[in-house]
């Protein structure tokens, strides 16, 4: 979506996140959006990784940012 032009038809954004454990096991999230499917990626995430809540919220919080900034866009153009 960063490349997408006011000229083109727009969709509805997404994000797409992959987490990773010290072990190196992983998890890759699906097209993530809305808010709630990011807090549910990452509740999993959590629970699945065993990764530390703090870690896991600094993500979420990248995730639902990086999101907005997109909606902001599309409703822009």
């Amino acid at each position: 979506m960063r490349d997408w032009r006011p000229s083109e038809y727009p969709t509805d954004p997404f994000v797409c996140v992959t987490a990773h454990d010290q072990a190196g096991s992983a998890i890759e999230s699906a097209q993530l959006m809305t808010d709630s499917e990011i807090d549910t990626f990452f509740n999993r995430v959590i629970f699945e990784l065993k990764v530390l809540p703090k870690t896991a919220e600094e993500s979420r919080k990248a995730a639902k940012h990086e999101l907005a900034l997109q909606q902001a866009r599309i409703r822009r153009a």
